[in-house]
């Protein structure tokens, strides 16, 4: 996908095949009812090469990261409590 301009800051765009294949895996369709935490996402990338290697902080940093990424380009959004 192609870079996203928001607010003066450029996202890069999105490696569904390669980079972000792990983290769109994991976002699960039963989640559009019920919402996802980054607590959630992390139990279930903490096993993929997506959170080897990473300490529980570093790992949540990275998904939040992403989360941002994704909310950037569309695919989710984020909603109040």
């Amino acid at each position: 996908m192609k870079p996203v301009k928001k607010h003066g800051q450029i996202f890069r765009g999105l490696d569904p095949v390669c980079k972000d294949r792990n983290l769109i895996l994991s976002i699960d369709p039963a989640f559009m009812i019920s919402g996802f935490t980054n607590k959630m996402l992390r139990k279930r990338l903490a096993d993929t090469t997506f959170g080897s290697g990473r300490t529980e902080k570093q790992l949540s940093a990275k998904i939040s990261r992403h989360l941002k990424l994704l909310r950037v380009h569309g695919i989710i959004r984020k909603l109040p409590r």
